[in-house]
């Protein structure tokens, strides 16, 4: 029987989660209903990534492709930067604005303790990376 006496904490429970695939995998890769966000780039100097669209497997393949391609040094995350290998033609990365990001990133922000740290997101809209 479980005991309702003890506190559980999910939120340091979700943290643990998030740490240990981030030091197992390099990132972690949160699902929301139309889209999904990495956690962990900025723990490395680099933005946080957020792939929209309700397909979760896709979203995660094409994050962490994005992942080992900057780690890799194939790719640099700017605004704009638009690499065939990965991307459509006219799909680049654009900087997000601080509303977006906190209306979306919230287990980042959990992790981090605070909105300090910079994302991008995928948009359609060819090189200079607006939609």
């Amino acid at each position: 029987m479980e005991n309702l006496g003890v506190f559980t904490n999910g939120i340091e429970q979700h943290n643990a989660l998030m740490a240990a695939a981030i030091e197992s995998d390099g990132i972690y890769v949160k699902h929301d209903e139309k889209l999904s966000y990495t956690v962990g780039l900025s723990s490395v100097g680099l933005p946080e990534l957020v792939a929209v669209g309700t397909d979760q497997e896709q979203n995660k393949a094409l994050l962490f492709d994005l992942f080992y391609a900057v780690k890799h040094q194939v790719l640099k995350l700017e605004p704009g930067a638009v690499d065939g290998l990965f991307f459509e033609d006219g799909l680049a990365l654009a900087t997000m604005s601080e509303a977006e990001k906190q209306s979306v990133l919230f287990a980042a922000r959990t992790l981090y303790g605070s909105w300090d740290f910079a994302a991008m997101k995928m948009v359609n809209g060819g090189r200079n990376g607006q939609q």
